[in-house]
């Protein structure tokens, strides 16, 4: 059998060029490599990380509804007071237990300012509050309105109480 030998002699210049080429291809992975992870770091960060606190969401500072309640003095019944939204030209009466509602609608959008409510009863005094309106929607927290849109409770005292009877000769009435 015959032997061969294979001697390959390579080039200073060629392997300094070999050298070169594999440096360069593992820079470029090792350069990828680090901007991907740049990458991946800088997007957990501002999906994830908030500078600030979470908080509630916040309270609303109006309401389009307003609501009250009348209590008539010596009554049991506190139907039919008339609660009168001056400037508005605007009333409703109350509920069997005193409870009134006043929705406010798009419309009334042009009203801006404080505006009174007037409490009505024949036979009763007359008492008010105040409330103010931006756009058309009652302001929270002002003036007589509460943190629920409630205005508070009012009594009215009764003026005028007639009573009556008959008997065969006499008619009398009593005032009080």
């Amino acid at each position: 059998m015959k032997k061969y030998t294979l001697s390959i002699s390579f080039n200073k210049h060629i392997i300094s060029i070999f050298i070169e080429l594999i440096m360069e291809t593992f820079m470029k992975r090792l350069v990828m490599i680090c901007i991907y992870k740049i990458i991946i770091i800088i997007s957990f960060y501002s999906l994830g990380c908030k500078d600030e606190i979470v908080s509630p969401p916040e309270k609303s500072l109006y309401t389009k509804v307003l609501k009250g309640k009348v209590i008539l003095e010596n009554q049991s019944e506190h139907s039919n007071a008339l609660i009168y939204l001056d400037s508005l030209n605007r009333g409703v009466c109350t509920d069997s237990s005193g409870s009134y509602s006043i929705q406010f609608s798009e419309e009334d959008a042009v009203y801006n300012g404080v505006f009174k409510v007037y409490y009505f009863v024949n036979e009763f005094e007359m008492d008010s509050a105040q409330y103010v309106l931006v756009n058309g929607k009652v302001r929270l927290d002002s003036l007589d309105v509460d943190s629920k849109g409630n205005l508070p409770t009012k009594e009215l005292g009764q003026l005028l109480l007639i009573e009556g009877w008959t008997d065969n000769k006499n008619i009398e009435l009593e005032t009080r």
